[in-house]
C-alpha cells in the first residue's frame, strides 16, 4: 500500500471510530436536527476515502467549453461540442481497456421527485404555490400550471420561458415509456455525440457512464462533465451541486471571456466557500477560448478575474490558474496523430488555427502541428494538463485526506459540544439510584397528575362547546302533555266531588280546593322532576360517568383509593340532580300560579260532578298551555344548570388533585419500578463518558 493509501486507510479508521461513538450517543445529545443531519451526511467520507477512484469534476456555465477541455485532456473527440449548451446530463468518464457507454434512466420515485421539483421551480418564478394536490392527477395538475403561467405572463414583464412547462409535458408524455423500464441501456461510443441538450430522452436520463480505451490519464482518475446550473432539469442541477460539495475530490472551474464567474454558478461557489472554504482550495481555474482575445482584452479580462476572486474572497492558488485554448490544442493533437478527419465535428473547426498559422484555409502538417503545440499560445493547455495530473497523483490526495481530517476534527468538536453538559453532570459522584429514583418519581407524578388534569380540562372544554345542544325538546313536551292528559282523565271525579264538599253545608262544592287536590292526585311534580333528570342523565350524567372511568384508567396503580373515592363523589349524579330538582321546583311555582288564575265561576252543570268535569278540563288546558310555554325556557334553564355544574366540577376535581398531590406521590413511590431505567441510565452515562474520552483521543491523533 502506498503512503497515501495508508494515510487514507488510517483516516477511514478514525471516521469509523467517530461514527461508532456517535451512534452510541446520538439519541442523548442536545444537538439540533440541522447539526445531526450534517453529521449524517459526513458518513460519505468513509466511502470516498475507501474508493480507489479519484473523481475530478468540471464545473461552469454553458458554452464555457467544459466538454472541449475534457476532450483535449483525453486527446480524443469523445464528448459532443457546440457553441450551444451541450452537457445536458452528468457524464462520468473512466479509463478502460474497452470502449463502452451506459445510459442510466431515472426510476419511478425519481420521476415523481422531478415533477415536484419542476413544478416547485415554476411556482417560485411566478410566486404561486403550484404543489400538486391529492385530488389532482398529473394531467389536471399540468393544466392548472399552464393556466397560472399564462396568467402570469399576461401581466408580468418577467416572462417565464416555454421550456419550463414543456419539460413537464414531456415528462408526463413519456412517464410510462418502455424505453426507460430497464433503468439503463448501452449505446455505442460514436452515438454519445447525440446526447446533448434537446435529446428526446433528456428528462429521463439520470447520468451517463463512459469507459474509454487508449487514453493517457492516471488509471484511478475519473473525469466528470457536469451540467451548468441554468439547465431546466432540476435533478441535474441538484446532481451538480451534490457532486461538487460532497463527491468530487478535486474540480476545475471552467470560464470563457466576457463571462467570468457570473450567474447561478458564482452564487453557488460563494455559498460553498462560506460553508466550507477547503472545497475551493481543491480547485483549478481555467479561462478557455483565450486565443480569441487581443492583448488589451486579455489584460482587461485578467484584471477583471482577479477583482472577482478578491471580491468573493475565494482561495485560489496562482499555480492553478490557466488561460488557454482547449480547441486549438485538441485540433493540433488530432492533426499530429492524423486522426483529424476521423472526427465528427472537430474537423469543421480547423479554421480556428488561423490565429496560429496566419494562413487561411491551410491545414498544418503533422510535423507543423507538433511544432505549433510548443507555441506559447498553445502550450498553456499542456501546462494545465500536466499540472492537473501532477496534482491528482500527489498533492490532491494529500489535500483530500487533509480536508477529511479537518472535517473529522470539526465533527468531533460538534459532538463534544453536544455532550459537554451531560459529561460534566455525569462526572459528579452522586448516588445514582437515589438520584434517579427521586427524578423518576417526580417525573411519574407530574406526568400522572398532568394526564388526569388534561382529561378533566378536555372534558370541560368539550362540554362548553356543546352549548347549543337540546336537553328538553318538543318530544319531551308532547310526552309531558300526554301524561298530564292521561292522569287527569283517570282521576276519580266522584272522589274529587266528595273532597270539595268536605266541611261545607252547601251542595255547590268549594272549588278553591281543586288545585291542591289535582296536584295531590296526579303527583305531577315527581313526574316532571323525573323527566328532567332522565334527559339530563342521557345527555350529560353519562359523560360524567365516562370521565370517571377515564380518570381511574390512567394508571390504577398510581391512584390512591381515597383519591379515587373523592373523584367518584365529585362526579356522582347527586349534585347535578339536586340542581335540576331545584330547577323543577321553581318551575312548578309557575304551574301553581297559572292554575290559580283559572276561572271556575261559570262552571255550570246539572250536578257537582258535571261542574267538576268542566273544571278539570279547564285545568288540563291550563296545564297544556303552561307546558307549551315552558319548552324553550326549560331547555335554556337545564343548559345553564349543566354549564354551572361543569365549571363547579372542573374546579373541584383540579382542587382534589392539587390537595392530594403528596398522597399521590407517596402511592407512586411505592409502585414505581426504576431498576430497568437505572440500568438504561447507567448504559447512557457509560456511553457518554466513553464517547467523550474517544473524542478527546481522536482529536489529539488528528
Amino acid at each position: 500500500m502506498s503512503d497515501v493509501g495508508s494515510k487514507a486507510a488510517k483516516t477511514v479508521e478514525k471516521f469509523e471510530l467517530f461514527f461508532n461513538a456517535y451512534d452510541q450517543v446520538s439519541q442523548y445529545t442536545n444537538l439540533d436536527e440541522t447539526a445531526k443531519k450534517h453529521i449524517e451526511r459526513q458518513r460519505d467520507w468513509i466511502k470516498r476515502l475507501d474508493q480507489e477512484e479519484f473523481p475530478v469534476a468540471f464545473f461552469g456555465s454553458f458554452s464555457a467549453g467544459k466538454s472541449t477541455i475534457i476532450n483535449a485532456i483525453l486527446e480524443k473527440e469523445i464528448l459532443p461540442e457546440s457553441p450551444q449548451p451541450t452537457t445536458a446530463f452528468p457524464t462520468i468518464l473512466r479509463k478502460s481497456e474497452t470502449d463502452s457507454v451506459v445510459v442510466y434512466y431515472i426510476d419511478e420515485e425519481a420521476k415523481v421527485s422531478l415533477w415536484n421539483q419542476q413544478s416547485s421551480e415554476i411556482g417560485k418564478r411566478i410566486e404561486k404555490n403550484l404543489s400538486k394536490s391529492k385530488k389532482e392527477d398529473y394531467q389536471d395538475h399540468l393544466e392548472r400550471i399552464k393556466r397560472e403561467v399564462l396568467k402570469y405572463n399576461n401581466v408580468s414583464k418577467k416572462k417565464i420561458g416555454e421550456s419550463w412547462v414543456k419539460s413537464l409535458e414531456t415528462l408526463l408524455k413519456g412517464w410510462n415509456d418502455k424505453t426507460y423500464a430497464a433503468t439503463k441501456s448501452s449505446i455505442d461510443l460514436s452515438d454519445l455525440k447525440e446526447y446533448v441538450e434537446g435529446h428526446p430522452h433528456a428528462l429521463f436520463i439520470d447520468h451517463i457512464e463512459v469507459c474509454i480505451s487508449g487514453i493517457d490519464i492516471p488509471a484511478e482518475v475519473v473525469l466528470v462533465d457536469l451540467p451548468g446550473l441554468a439547465v431546466v432539469n432540476q435533478r441535474h442541477v441538484a446532481f451538480t451541486k451534490e457532486y461538487i460539495q460532497n463527491k468530487a475530490n478535486a474540480f476545475v472551474v471552467c470560464m470563457k471571456p466576457n463571462h467570468l464567474l457570473e450567474g447561478d454558478e458564482i452564487k453557488f461557489l460563494e455559498s460553498i466557500n462560506n460553508s466550507n472554504p477547503t472545497i475551493l482550495q481543491r480547485s483549478f481555474w481555467v479561462i478557455n477560448q483565450w486565443d480569441r482575445l487581443n492583448a488589451q482584452q486579455r489584460r482587461e479580462e485578467e484584471e477583471n478575474f482577479k477583482k472577482k476572486i478578491a471580491a468573493y474572497n475565494f482561495s485560489m492558488s496562482p499555480e492553478r490558474f490557466f488561460k488557454l485554448s482547449a480547441l486549438n490544442y485538441l485540433l493540433l493533437v488530432c492533426i499530429e496523430n492524423e486522426t483529424i478527419y476521423e472526427t465528427n465535428k472537430l474537423k469543421d473547426h480547423i479554421d480556428n488555427l488561423e490565429t496560429l498559422t496566419n494562413v487561411r484555409d491551410n491545414v498544418p502538417s503533422a510535423a507543423q502541428a507538433k511544432t505549433l503545440k510548443e507555441d506559447k499560445r498553445v502550450i498553456s493547455f499542456s501546462d494545465f494538463k500536466e499540472s492537473l495530473f501532477s496534482y491528482l497523483r500527489t498533492t490532491a490526495k494529500d489535500e483530500f485526506i487533509k480536508d477529511a481530517k479537518s472535517e473529522l476534527s470539526e465533527l468531533s468538536e460538534t459532538l463534544e459540544r453536544g455532550l459537554n453538559s451531560l459529561h460534566e453532570e455525569y462526572n459528579q459522584d452522586d448516588d445514582l439510584e437515589v438520584e434517579f429514583r427521586s427524578v423518576a418519581i417526580r417525573k411519574q407524578t407530574g406526568k400522572f397528575i398532568g394526564d388526569l388534569e388534561e382529561r378533566i380540562e378536555n372534558f370541560a372544554v368539550q362540554e362548553r362547546t356543546l352549548k347549543g345542544r337540546v336537553f328538553w325538546g318538543d318530544s319531551d313536551t308532547e310526552e309531558t302533555k300526554r301524561e298530564i292528559d292521561r292522569r287527569i282523565s283517570q282521576m276519580d271525579k266522584k272522589k274529587i266531588s266528595n273532597a270539595l264538599l268536605k266541611g261545607l253545608d252547601i251542595q255547590e262544592g268549594n272549588f278553591i280546593l281543586l288545585p291542591s287536590i289535582i296536584f295531590e292526585e296526579i303527583t305531577l311534580t315527581s313526574f316532571l322532576r323525573n323527566q328532567i333528570t332522565t334527559t339530563a342523565d342521557a345527555k350529560f350524567v353519562q359523560n360524567l360517568k365516562k370521565l370517571l372511568l377515564e380518570l381511574k384508567a390512567v394508571n390504577k396503580d398510581y391512584l390512591p383509593g381515597s383519591v379515587s373515592d373523592m373523584l367518584s363523589d365529585r362526579l356522582s349524579e347527586r349534585d347535578i340532580f339536586m340542581r335540576l330538582n331545584g330547577l323543577a321546583d321553581s318551575l312548578f311555582y309557575e304551574y301553581d300560579k297559572g292554575l290559580q288564575e283559572v276561572s271556575l265561576e261559570d262552571c255550570e252543570g246539572d250536578s257537582l260532578e258535571d261542574r267538576t268535569d268542566i273544571a278539570l278540563d279547564r285545568y288540563k288546558n291550563a296545564f297544556m298551555a303552561i307546558a307549551d310555554n315552558l319548552t324553550s325556557r326549560l331547555n335554556k334553564y337545564i343548559r345553564g344548570s349543566v354549564m354551572n355544574h361543569v365549571e363547579y366540577i372542573e374546579k373541584e376535581l383540579l382542587h382534589v388533585l392539587r390537595q392530594q398531590e403528596e398522597l399521590i406521590t407517596a402511592q407512586i413511590s411505592r409502585k414505581v419500578e426504576v431498576s430497568d431505567a437505572i440500568a438504561q441510565e447507567k448504559q447512557k452515562r457509560t456511553a457518554i463518558k466513553n464517547t467523550y474520552t474517544a473524542l478527546v483521543n481522536l482529536k489529539n491523533g488528528l
